[in-house]
């Protein structure tokens, strides 16, 4: 015993304390137990006859936000309140206790994971932002996988709808997670911020005419107001940071859900798992979205860190390409049916402008416009070429769908990486670096497998043929000019440029084909979802996040993650338009997916001293190395 320090006595003060500490552990335990099993009965009542599948899964959002909250340690509240209530709303089998285990556990792994990397729950970083989508991702997918296994092994799963309800089962406790737990995290850590009146008055505004939108869209099905919707649910999270995000990524959850249960609005379908569907993927992608534009919406100096800026470029870049290749292979083929290919460039790029400019209202209109003053005579040339590019690849892309199979059309239109290496050889030279060379041989090869191996019922009309190899010349023009005309703030001012030059030269386009779009498409909601799509997660954000990627990968690699969209297309194909996929276009998509490992890891970024198509027209040197982010607090 030290010098000076008094006996420990024993007596009641030790029980005292445990005991106090157990009421701590009752006073944030219990009503978590009680929210997390009224949200499972709420869940149950959404489930349809023969699946044990809940169209709509939210508890795992309040289990998350509890355990980062209150403390991994009420892990057992969850347990024992939905081991107690689930049996009784979903009914007692022998998987019932195993199956919320699992829940638990992916829930527990989760704030494991955002506790570890110190994602902040105030989500005011894009790595944040991407950090609870892939802790979401590490934690609930494999927690799934034995619930389902379970459900397989009792005989549980429906048979008949197997891979439906394996996909609703995941997407809808990934959307809980994200969409609930996210919005949940927020509004908690900004539970002491003091807005302004004038604040205050903003965002009773926007959120009165978010939920006016979202009133008319989703219970009452009028489609063309998904454009106003998401453009006011991107201002939101711009004007207000993450808590507007978090409101608006709740209201689009609460109000779409309704449509899921009633069958009506824009999620159509026979069933509530087919409604269901459309609904998580739908949710779960505007979520994110606006998550990550509040993010960078917050006004913090690292709310788009360089660091780590080309893992983050990667993922980014990949699922543009993701997106891009259902985009092109299902929305696009579908369109083609009903509209002429120059209509679906028209309305595709207007939507895309439209929603463009409510990010660049909410982000803030000024930083955005002084950008624009700044732009040198190069940069603005440099962006109306692009903006006349993207327009034309859009339309010669569409002719050449509309003419030859659609995966055909996208693996051709796909090789801007080849195209790309021949005009800066051209242009610089200069032998580029090796793994430019083998990259861009590798995807050549990649696409001939693809185009060897598919099917061609419809026949290889040559002209369709050069159009598409044409979009891949012009998607190497869009490159070329963003590497050119990259200014030293977001890429919205640039893409603002680009997108309202390429809607004006599609409207030309038209006007000289006599091919303007009857205003009745607008009436139709297949028909607008569809430009909704295209014009968003088709042609906005691949172009956004390329923008953004090329100060950090260079044109080259930023173009090598364009290969991606043929695979994507070949695998939408088949789940979509039941096309048969042969054994050589197995070798194509393996040989393009080296082609990109090869560009990542042989394209190193000292090769500074060749032409900007390679280098991605570093000045200086200055964003060729990501600095180092200052450590940041746990959630």
């Amino acid at each position: 015993m030290r010098a000076g320090s008094l006996p420990r006595v024993p007596g009641p003060s030790l029980s005292i304390v445990r005991s106090s500490r157990w009421a701590w552990w009752l006073v944030r335990a219990v009503p978590l137990g009680v929210a997390f099993a009224l949200a499972d009965w709420v869940s149950s009542l959404t489930t349809q006859a023969g699946s044990p599948v809940a169209g709509i899964w939210f508890p795992g959002g309040i289990a998350l936000a509890g355990l980062v909250i209150g403390g991994i340690e009420l892990w057992p509240a969850l347990l024992v309140g939905g081991s107690i209530t689930s049996p009784i709303w979903n009914g007692f089998s022998a998987t019932s206790i195993p199956i919320v285990a699992t829940n638990v556990a992916a829930a527990v792994i989760i704030a494991l994971l955002l506790r570890r990397f110190r994602v902040r729950s105030t989500l005011d970083r894009l790595v944040d932002v991407l950090g609870l989508a892939g802790a979401t991702v590490i934690g609930a997918v494999p927690m799934n996988a034995i619930a389902l296994c379970l459900l397989g092994v009792t005989g549980k799963l429906p048979d008949d709808r197997l891979d439906a309800s394996v996909a609703l089962w995941i997407l809808s406790s990934v959307t809980g997670y994200i969409v609930v737990g996210g919005a949940l995290l927020v509004l908690y850590g900004n539970r002491r911020s003091r807005p302004s009146a004038r604040t205050w008055a903003e965002a009773a505004a926007l959120v009165a005419a978010l939920v006016a939108c979202a009133f008319a869209v989703f219970p009452q099905g009028i489609g063309a107001l998904e454009i106003v919707l998401f453009a006011v649910a991107a201002i939101t999270a711009g004007r207000l940071g993450p808590p507007g995000a978090a409101i608006a990524s709740l209201v689009l959850f609460g109000f779409a859900a309704e449509p899921v249960l009633s069958g009506g609005g824009p999620f159509q379908g026979a069933t509530v798992m087919q409604r269901s569907l459309s609904y998580q993927v739908a949710v779960l992608t505007i979520a994110i979205g606006i998550q990550v534009i509040g993010a960078l919406g917050s006004g913090r100096d690292d709310a788009a860190p360089s660091v780590p800026g080309r893992i983050v470029a990667f993922v980014l870049l990949s699922a543009g390409g993701i997106l891009l290749g259902l985009g092109q292979a299902v929305v696009a083929i579908d369109l083609i049916s009903h509209i002429h290919p120059a209509q679906i460039a028209l309305v595709a790029m207007c939507i895309a402008l439209i929603v463009l400019l409510g990010v660049i209202a909410g982000t803030g209109p000024r930083r955005h416009l002084a950008a624009l003053r700044h732009g040198g005579r190069s940069w603005w040339i440099a962006a109306v070429i692009t903006g006349i590019a993207l327009v034309a690849s859009e339309e010669l892309y569409l002719n050449a769908a509309s003419r030859i199979e659609v995966t055909s059309a996208v693996a051709l239109a796909s090789l801007a990486p080849v195209v790309l290496l021949i005009i800066g050889m051209l242009s610089a030279r200069a032998i580029p670096p090796a793994g430019v060379l083998i990259s861009s041989f590798l995807a050549a090869v990649g696409v001939v497998a693809l185009l060897v191996g598919g099917e061609h019922t419809r026949g290889f009309d040559r002209g369709a043929v050069f159009m598409a190899l044409g979009a891949a010349a012009c998607i190497a023009v869009v490159l070329i000019g963003l590497s050119f005309c990259r200014a030293r703030t977001s890429p919205a001012p640039i893409m603002a440029v680009v997108f309202t030059v390429s809607t004006a030269g599609a409207l030309v386009l038209c006007v000289a084909t006599a091919q303007l779009p009857d205003l009745s498409v607008f009436t139709d909601e297949t028909l607008v979802g569809g430009f909704f799509y295209l014009g968003i997660a088709g042609i906005l954000l691949p172009a956004l996040v390329s923008t953004w990627a090329i100060p950090v990968l260079g044109a080259q690699r930023t173009a090598m993650f364009e290969v991606i969209a043929p695979i994507v297309a070949i695998i939408a194909a088949k789940v979509w338009l039941g096309t048969n996929v042969a054994s050589l276009e197995y070798v194509g998509i393996a040989v393009i997916i080296a082609s990109v490992v090869v560009s990542v890891r042989l394209h190193r970024p000292e090769h500074r001293h060749h032409h900007a198509l390679f280098s991605g027209n570093h000045e200086s040197g200055s964003h060729d190395r990501p600095s180092g982010d200052a450590p940041v607090s746990a959630p």
